[in-house]
């Protein structure tokens, strides 16, 4: 796709998510500097659905003020970590002294300078941090990204507000569609209350009638990657959801979906836009390789936690397993399938990350108890293996000052579904008998 070619042949506009405005916020001030220039470029072609505009209204607030903590206070896990460096060395040398090591006091004054020196020279970097002017944060009454959205609204670009007739009426529509899984927007259906969870739907409603209505084609620009708007090809490759482009059909006018670095990205070159070697880097970066580099780290890490709470995701309805249940879990094998974007909130990235998963456990039947001892008598047991994906939900946080950087590890991981499935099992032998149970 030329983005240019398709804007000035005066049949396409851009509709731009709330999510890719107000994460304009969440960069770096060099990468939001460029997204605004991006879109300055086609700003003639933007146009802002009332549903955007009230969602944008309603958080860039909060947005801006998250980001004005984050720079007042980047300065702080610097000074931490000197500080417990200072208390290390500090208590190190008092043990130095207490067994009265020749030169302690010296060594204790020359290590206490050159911590000194440490804090001195990041005092003077925060303090001419201070003077520096972030170009895309105005701290005014009003920031550019603001002023850029209120030209918008000046220009008539905003479509008009959602009476409370259609609000009504698209809520009892949205309702009936979340039931049936229908996109999009049924992600939200539990995530948010009332009438916000109805956003995306009333999003799309919106962008249908005006492709209709002016006859227009639409580049929708989202980072709004969940399974409401998006499905997962074969091959992994993530496809926009076939009903949304059956039913936008029906307007007579196409649809072009794309992600925000997608679509700076192209209309950086088309529109002749300098990219600043830091954000070519963020430009080319890939999930896939942040899915290449953590793969086998996540796998290590959901060893163990199969082990224990393998058993919840085994399918017990098609396995042979005995009346006391499976003991001895282990986990034989776990590889790497498959990885996609879920979500994004804020400076956190939502992951799912697909692992095929073998897991081998004993399992045995109660056969009564001894008579004596009155302990508990069990078959020799059955021996299972169990086989089928596992789904762990991966958090990335990324910093606004490193973007999309490939070093970025992430925050934490959690095994949220899984459908093991018994494929082989073999009861266990009494070598004295050679009896089969």
């Amino acid at each position: 796709m030329n983005i240019r070619e398709e804007l000035e042949n005066e049949k396409t506009i851009i509709f731009v998510d709330t999510n890719v405005w107000l994460n304009i916020y969440h960069y770096s001030p060099q990468f939001s500097n460029f997204a605004l220039n991006c879109l300055l470029k086609v700003k003639d072609y933007l146009f802002i659905p009332a549903t955007v505009y009230q969602e944008f209204e309603f958080g860039h607030k909060q947005a801006k003020k998250s980001l004005e903590n984050r720079i007042k206070n980047v300065g702080r896990p610097v000074s931490n970590g000197i500080a417990k460096t200072q208390n290390l060395i500090l208590n190190s040398c008092n043990i130095l002294k207490r067994y009265e090591f020749p030169e302690a006091d010296d060594i204790t004054k020359r290590l206490t300078e050159k911590i000194e020196e440490m804090n001195n020279i990041f005092d003077e970097y925060l303090e001419r941090l201070k003077d520096c002017e972030f170009e895309i944060y105005a701290w005014n009454d009003k920031d550019l990204l603001e002023e850029f959205i209120d030209n918008l609204l000046e220009i008539n670009h905003v479509l008009p507000a959602l009476s409370q007739k259609e609000i009504y009426e698209w809520s009892r529509e949205a309702e009936k569609r979340f039931k049936n899984k229908q996109p999009p927007g049924f992600e939200d259906d539990k995530k948010k209350t009332g009438i916000q969870k109805y956003n995306d739907f009333f999003l799309w409603k919106e962008i249908l009638r005006y492709a209709k209505n002016e006859k227009k084609n639409v580049i929708f620009v989202t980072d709004d990657v969940k399974a409401d708007w998006w499905e997962t090809t074969q091959t992994q490759e993530r496809k926009f959801r076939s009903e949304l482009y059956t039913e936008f059909n029906k307007t007579g006018q196409s649809v072009n979906p794309i992600t925000c670095n997608e679509f700076y990205k192209e209309v950086a070159q088309v529109y002749e836009t300098d990219i600043p070697d830091t954000v070519e880097i963020v430009l080319s970066m890939k999930d896939d390789m942040f899915y290449e580099k953590v793969s086998d780290d996540i796998s290590y890490r959901i060893w163990d936690d199969l082990a224990y709470c393998g058993m919840d995701y085994i399918d017990e309805s098609t396995a042979h397993i005995g009346t006391e249940g499976v003991e001895e879990i282990e986990v034989t094998e776990c590889s790497f399938v498959s990885a996609n974007r879920i979500d994004r909130d804020e400076n956190d990235i939502i992951y799912h990350f697909i692992y095929e998963v073998t897991v081998e456990g004993v399992s045995y039947d109660y056969w009564g108890r001894d008579e004596d001892t009155r302990e508990v008598i069990t078959s020799p047991g059955t021996d299972h293996v169990f086989k089928g994906p596992v789904t762990v939900e991966v958090v990335r946080h990324m910093d606004i000052f490193q973007d999309m950087d490939s070093d970025v590890d992430y925050e934490s991981t959690e095994i949220i579904d899984g459908d093991l499935k018994e494929v082989d099992y073999q009861n266990r032998y009494e070598e004295d008998e050679g009896l089969q149970y």
